[in-house]
């Protein structure tokens, strides 16, 4: 889980770090944590983070601000502000803030913030995926592709919503998230979602009503992973 701490306050900065070493240890968790000094040095950075701990009170650009631009191209992460600041409270609503936590922050209301961080990073992780497009990344729920396929150096994933197009990824790199999740290859270019496969003939399979060609080489075991899916539902 990646952690930004967005803060101005050298010694409110380290103090979070160190709330983080305890909730480490206490917990056997595993956090990649970033410190960044303003909102502009947070907002020039590529990375991109599970949870971000944001002060409201800052220089150039203050807290608030500088979710909003975060929010304009990461509507996944979990944002908490740690600021002194309650009276914005009300306007956290706006930017999607998880919770806040009051400086000076005490170790006991941390950690029940990040236990509640944690839980929704994981129920995310469980049930989306991520597809990175040109303006940003896109979180959708696995239940709504139909399947993914690879036209040249695209990937296209074929929903119940839409078609959305990603350059930057590979398909095998889904096909390693998604094996275990009810997804299978029945050619090179296809990774289907065997939940809506509603007919199979010879060598075709009828997929979110598009028909797509199993080929040769993957057919026993595409057929067999849709036996056992439909053998476990």
């Amino acid at each position: 889980m990646k952690i930004a701490i967005v803060d101005d306050e050298t010694q409110s900065a380290e103090l979070l770090v160190s709330y983080i070493n305890r909730f480490q240890e206490e917990n056997a968790g595993c956090f990649d944590v970033k410190w960044f000094g303003s909102g502009l040095e947070f907002m020039d950075t590529p990375e991109r983070f599970d949870l971000v701990l944001m002060d409201i009170a800052m220089p150039h650009i203050n807290g608030m601000e500088t979710a909003r631009e975060m929010r304009k191209n990461n509507n996944a992460c979990s944002l908490i502000f740690v600021t002194n600041m309650a009276q914005y409270a009300i306007e956290g609503y706006e930017v999607e803030a998880m919770d806040f936590l009051l400086k000076p922050v005490e170790y006991f209301n941390f950690s029940l913030k990040l236990k509640k961080a944690i839980r929704f990073y994981e129920s995310r992780q469980t049930h989306l995926i991520s597809i990175p497009l040109e303006d940003g990344d896109l979180y959708i729920s696995i239940d709504d592709i139909y399947y993914i396929e690879v036209i040249a150096h695209s990937i296209i994933f074929h929903t119940n919503q839409q078609v959305y197009e990603s350059r930057k990824n590979a398909l095998k790199n889904y096909e390693q998230q998604l094996l275990d999740r009810g997804f299978a290859r029945c050619n090179h270019s296809y990774l289907v979602n065997l939940k809506y496969v509603t007919k199979s003939s010879g060598d075709v399979i009828l997929v979110g009503g598009d028909e797509l060609r199993v080929s040769r080489n993957r057919k026993k075991s595409f057929m067999k992973a849709l036996a056992d899916y439909i053998g476990a539902t």
